[in-house]
């Protein structure tokens, strides 16, 4: 989907508030092109998963799993997961 799209950036900042809570950092800094564990030294670990799946559930009203995110790298693969879940990616 387009980073224009209104449903996207809606989407990056509700992300961008739930993680930069989770990881205690400034929401200015999540950025689509951002890596989870590179940019934003997020060890991508049962525990992390665990607690950030039950945030995006909570967040978005989904029933995401471990393994829809088993190949997210980026800030963009979060999104881009959310919005399929929810039909609109």
């Amino acid at each position: 989907m387009n980073h224009h799209h209104p449903q996207y950036q809606e989407t990056l900042t509700q992300l961008r508030n739930l993680l930069s809570e989770q990881i205690s950092c400034d929401p200015e800094v999540i950025v689509p092109e951002a890596s989870l564990e590179d940019d934003l030294g997020i060890v991508l670990d049962d525990a992390f998963l665990f607690k950030f799946i039950k945030r995006l559930n909570s967040t978005f009203k989904l029933v995401l799993t471990a393994d829809d995110l088993e190949e997210v790298e980026t800030v963009h693969d979060v999104v881009e997961a959310v919005l399929t879940e929810l039909d609109l990616g």
